[in-house]
């Protein structure tokens, strides 16, 4: 138990120490100060998350509305293209432009197009998981950039893809990938 003094004259600067108010040493004072302090540092980090499309608003990629998260995923995040039942948008539009991600699953949507998903997960493995009973959902205009990084493709059913594998962070795709969509592309 900590016992605290009652008195509170406070005579100068070094009176705020809790060394003469209770039995704490300066030790035990710098571990929890210490401690706090990697407590609070700690809290501000910011983790990869999983974002599921939802698209009730729009086909736009760039919308947060689109995503369970009200997010849009970007670098090292899991952009999970799983439509519900009832969705408006079962299509996603890239806008023209390069999209940043962390990895793809593909389970339910009709086709992603108009653009490039560059991918980017912090330095480990991306990965598209392929899944979709429609094996059209990537035949469309889309390009996977391999951004200089090994990408994982698994496709449990099959899959047409129409567009191009590029790699703009330097060096060569990774071989099996290039294998992997040559023995699942129709």
């Amino acid at each position: 138990m900590i016992e605290l003094c009652a008195d509170r004259t406070q005579l100068g600067l070094r009176q705020r120490s809790l060394r003469k108010c209770c039995r704490l040493g300066r030790a035990t004072e710098l571990i929890f100060v210490l401690a706090t302090g990697v407590t609070l540092v700690l809290g501000g980090t910011v983790q990869a998350q999983d974002a599921v499309w939802i698209g009730v608003s729009t086909a736009n990629f760039g919308d947060a509305s689109s995503w369970d998260t009200g997010v849009v995923p970007s670098t090292g995040d899991l952009a999970d293209f799983d439509i519900p039942a009832g969705n408006s948008f079962p299509d996603v539009d890239l806008g023209g432009v390069s999209v940043t991600i962390g990895s793809v699953e593909v389970n339910a949507i009709d086709v992603i197009s108009n653009g490039t998903l560059q991918f980017d997960n912090s330095g480990a493995e991306a990965t598209l998981t392929y899944s979709d009973v429609q094996a059209t959902a990537l035949a469309s205009s889309v390009t996977l950039d391999t951004n200089g990084a090994d990408l994982g493709i698994l496709a449990t059913t099959d899959m047409t893809f129409g567009g191009a594998i590029t790699n703009s962070g330097g060096g060569t795709p990774h071989s099996c990938c290039r294998q992997q969509v040559a023995r699942k592309s129709t």
